[in-house]
């Protein structure tokens, strides 16, 4: 499988730059994959779950409200910081009991 490149954004780092298998991002519309070769397009995400492969692992993160560019060699996904200053970050791992909770 051809890899394709994973950026996800936020205003003050860059929270993850790598080639992946695959992603599944959270659109406003429902979850939505991404395979290399995609048709190209801007959606807005929700707060959810990124899900991707990369080197055979599978990997989450929480992240909150955005928008993912996509082209046929990768995706960037743009996100907003913490919600508030007592709030989660933006983005961290999601911990493997809480995923299985949410049935991921």
């Amino acid at each position: 499988m051809t890899p394709l490149r994973l950026e996800i954004v936020t205003p003050q780092a860059l929270v993850f730059d790598g080639e992946v298998e695959m992603v599944t991002l959270p659109g406003e519309e429902g979850e939505f994959g991404v395979l290399y070769g995609h048709t190209p397009l801007l959606a807005r995400t929700a707060e959810g779950v990124v899900e991707w492969i990369a080197q055979g692992k599978r990997r989450r993160l929480k992240v909150s409200p955005g928008f993912a560019t996509v082209s046929e060699k990768g995706v960037s996904l743009f996100i907003s910081d913490r919600k508030d200053p007592d709030a989660t970050p933006a983005c961290e791992e999601l911990p493997a009991a809480d995923a299985a909770r949410l049935n991921l």
